[in-house]
């Protein structure tokens, strides 16, 4: 009997083992239940370890995003929590599935406080097209396009603009990239059309944007046409929330499946690594000189016509001098007719009139006529040409960009409209289209519209 109870044991011990394995959970979480998120949003990492292969999908949450859908293994798995616009909290969770087990993340955000205004914090990828990847002025050098970026960072900082672009880490399919925010595309020319790439209508191009509602795009190639440095599409406002100046959708959620046109900036890099003599030169700090130029200076530009802003010169179709950017503490000025006209009468006398050097003032060339007459201004605008200092934008400036950050399709980040956005359509959608392109003279700024 004795032998017979000894005989029995490892056998009922291996079949407790055997149910205590079966209790084991296929997901293994590090936390599942996250309080307290701040209301400008945050990245959230969970631990997870799962023998099988593991899903992980936000449950009518839009607010949160998972970068990695589905691993196995130990890995760590990057929730991210967009910015919350209301001033109430928010709970939202997301389901995680193996091997038929669920278990659930929860999130608690709290409400944006009264009074205070969220930074949007907007991913920003470059893609770089180059045909030969030995010459970093076609294949740019990571280290120059961040230089870039924090200029333009610092510079809507500087001016409470309350809007970051942070390198994208992981590309639509949550793949993460050997460079933060840089795409590199190897293309069959040295050199594009850049007014084919924004203007074409069709979708030749569209294969190199990633999604626009998810990321800034912006497209670097050496330009055909070395007098332009950059060029940006407008964007879109939808009906329920006009914005003077900017072309109207109906209220719908536009996603990369619909687009017949580019909805980025494209960068000229000629001039991220190049610069060309200036005929004023020697008679003006050179390194205000160099900014007129700069590709730190172009990208906030640029960026600034991507959020709703136009150039703050007068550009109307008769060419009458009025005001043509819709913000009041911005003075126009008639840039074509008698601005540069100045400008180029400088340039000829600084060649050939001898006594030029002790004549010329180098801050006559900084300053402007207001349309409205009255006394000259300095140019420090952002978005205005050379020459200027271009180191701000106005309050009216922020708000037309705030507005385009809450209410417009296809821009990254929180929306107001959110419910509304929701409505989507399959298959191309006749938009409009619009764009500016920004170069060393007038000739070369113009908008163009289908």
């Amino acid at each position: 009997m004795k032998t017979k109870l000894l005989y029995l044991l490892p056998i009922l011990c291996f079949v407790l083992a055997s149910c205590n394995d079966d209790d084991e959970p296929v997901i293994n979480l590090s936390q599942q239940d996250f309080t307290d998120i701040p209301y400008d949003g945050a990245t959230i990492q969970v631990d997870v370890n799962s023998a099988s292969k593991w899903y992980a999908e936000s449950v009518d949450a839009p607010w949160i995003t998972i970068p990695d859908a589905g691993k196995v293994g130990e890995t760590t798995l990057d929730i991210m929590i967009e910015g919350n616009l209301a001033e109430e909290s928010r709970t939202g969770q997301v389901k995680l599935t193996a091997g038929g087990e669920v278990q659930m993340l929860t999130f608690t955000q709290n409400g944006k406080p009264v009074g205070e205004e969220l930074t949007y914090r907007i991913p920003i990828v470059f893609h770089v097209l180059y045909n030969d990847p030995s010459d970093d002025t076609q294949n740019i050098p990571a280290e120059n396009i961040y230089e870039i970026l924090n200029f333009a960072n610092q510079a809507y900082a500087q001016n409470g603009i309350k809007l970051e672009f942070v390198p994208a880490i992981t590309d639509p399919s949550g793949n993460v990239l050997k460079e933060a925010g840089v795409d590199r595309v190897n293309w069959v020319s040295p050199t594009i059309d850049p007014t084919l790439v924004m203007e074409i209508s069709g979708r030749e191009y569209i294969h190199l944007l990633w999604d626009p509602n998810q990321y800034v795009n912006i497209l670097l190639y050496n330009f055909t046409y070395q007098n332009i440095l950059g060029i940006s599409t407008f964007p879109l406002v939808p009906k329920s929330h006009p914005l003077p100046g900017m072309e109207t959708v109906e209220d719908m959620n536009i996603t990369l499946e619909n687009l017949n046109h580019m909805r980025c900036v494209s960068l000229n890099s000629s001039w991220i690594l190049g610069s060309a003599r200036d005929p004023l030169a020697g008679y003006i700090d050179p390194q205000l000189l160099a900014r007129q130029t700069y590709s730190g200076v172009t990208l906030a530009h640029e960026l600034g016509h991507y959020f709703g802003l136009r150039h703050v010169f007068a550009e109307s179709p008769n060419g009458a001098c009025i005001d043509t950017d819709y913000c009041e503490d911005t003075p126009s000025y008639d840039k074509s007719n008698d601005y540069d006209l100045y400008v180029q009468y400088i340039w000829q006398e600084e060649q050939f009139n001898p006594n030029f050097p002790n004549e010329f003032n180098w801050k006559d060339v900084f300053m402007r006529t207001p349309c409205a007459g009255g006394e000259q201004f300095e140019s420090h605008n952002l978005m205005d040409y050379s020459y200027g200092f271009m180191d701000e934008f106005t309050a009216d400036q922020r708000k037309r960009m705030r507005h385009v950050l809450d209410y417009s399709p296809l821009i990254p980040g929180p929306k107001q409209t959110r419910s509304c956005l929701s409505r989507s359509v399959k298959g191309l959608i006749d938009l409009p289209h619009e764009i500016a392109i920004c170069g060393l003279d007038g000739t070369y700024s113009r908008k163009i519209k289908d």
